[in-house]
């Protein structure tokens, strides 16, 4: 969510392989390069590891990058790895095309945010896998650059979290006569029912992250998530 004076955050910790079993860790999908905030979800991690997010970021940041370029770098990693995890996958269990045909994964979605200046930027990366007749896939992109208007929401997950997370906001937004929720309850909020529509793929604890123009700190942290540089 993007305030006055920044974005506030929310993300849950579950990861599950492509069999949709829960790998037994707190995955944390908010993290922290430089200056350059990133939050993640779809295909983050796999029983194989050749799918690993924190380490494509890691690998293609540099300390003088701008977001535009972290992006470009970035694509071109998750890219390679994606290839190798299907590959792999593929050979060691062949009828996994079929279940992933018919599962209709949603995208892979890698939110860049953050401050260069004084200016917010927020960059929506979406990584679809297209399979064609003859059983092969190809990769879609769609990258979108948002304005960072006050107010605005920018959601990731399935269809179902993505509207069950609207309908929470919609719902605390209606209030009247009352005190109106905060940025960090309404992020909350949306994690929750996102959490209630989907608790196999989505589920506690959440993280809460608010930054702003100078520095960031987690509203809502667990035990392992890492300390926030300064910037």
């Amino acid at each position: 969510m993007v305030t006055e004076d920044g974005f506030v955050v929310g993300a849950d910790t579950r990861v599950v392989d492509q069999y949709l079993r829960t790998i037994p860790e707190v995955y944390i999908k908010v993290m922290q390069l430089d200056s350059i905030f990133v939050a993640y979800c779809g295909l983050s991690s796999t029983a194989d590891r050749f799918v690993q997010i924190p380490v494509a970021l890691a690998k293609c940041r540099q300390p003088s990058d701008q977001l535009e370029d972290t992006l470009a770098r970035f694509r071109v990693i998750l890219r390679g790895q994606l290839t190798k995890y299907y590959e792999s996958a593929l050979k060691a269990d062949p009828n996994l095309k079929k279940t992933l045909q018919e599962r209709k994964l949603p995208p892979v979605e890698v939110l860049f945010f953050g401050y260069e200046g004084a200016v917010k930027k927020a960059v929506l990366l979406q990584v679809f896998t297209r399979w064609s007749q003859d059983g092969g896939y190809s990769f879609e992109e769609k990258i979108t650059r948002n304005d960072c208007s006050h107010g605005q929401v920018i959601c990731m997950g399935n269809a179902d979290t993505i509207q069950a997370a609207h309908a929470s906001l919609n719902r605390m937004m209606e209030v009247r006569g009352e005190r109106r929720p905060s940025p960090q309850e309404m992020v909350r909020g949306m994690v929750e029912a996102a959490i209630q529509v989907d608790p196999v793929t989505v589920g506690p604890p959440i993280l809460i992250l608010q930054v702003q123009e100078n520095g960031a700190r987690w509203l809502a942290p667990v035990p392992g998530v890492p300390e926030l540089l300064p910037y």
